[in-house]
């Protein structure tokens, strides 16, 4: 809830929500951008994966097909000109059920268009 309040109060062009795992953070050096939130750039941020949540400014909704998401089961909120996108319901399932959450993120990215995240693989 906090997460959703800050955006509505600093509508952010990109910005995540993410309880990192030690596993995680080890794999991340080549993103330290990602794990600190900035995305490399204020004005072309680069997007190499995909946080718990995520909102997308205006910038990135054109490029974002909501009904490909709401279909295939994730969760998406318009918010002002933005919109949220969980990979899951629950923030908790990153911690508890990790092998699920990586599987579900994995989906998630395949939804996205070619070149939208930073790491093409």
């Amino acid at each position: 809830m906090l997460f959703k309040q800050w955006c509505h109060i600093f509508p952010p062009q990109i910005a995540m929500l993410h309880p990192f795992l030690p596993l995680e953070l080890a794999n991340l050096e080549r993103y330290d951008s990602f794990r600190l939130g900035s995305f490399n750039a204020s004005l072309r941020p680069d997007i190499p994966d995909v946080a718990w949540a995520m909102f997308y400014g205006p910038d990135f909704c054109q490029r974002i097909d909501v009904e490909r998401l709401l279909a295939a089961g994730f969760f998406v909120e318009k918010m002002g000109e933005g919109i949220l996108v969980r990979v899951t319901e629950h923030i908790d399932d990153v911690e508890n059920d990790f092998p699920m959450f990586l599987r579900r993120r994995a989906e998630l990215k395949g939804l996205f268009p070619v070149g939208f995240f930073l790491d093409k693989e």
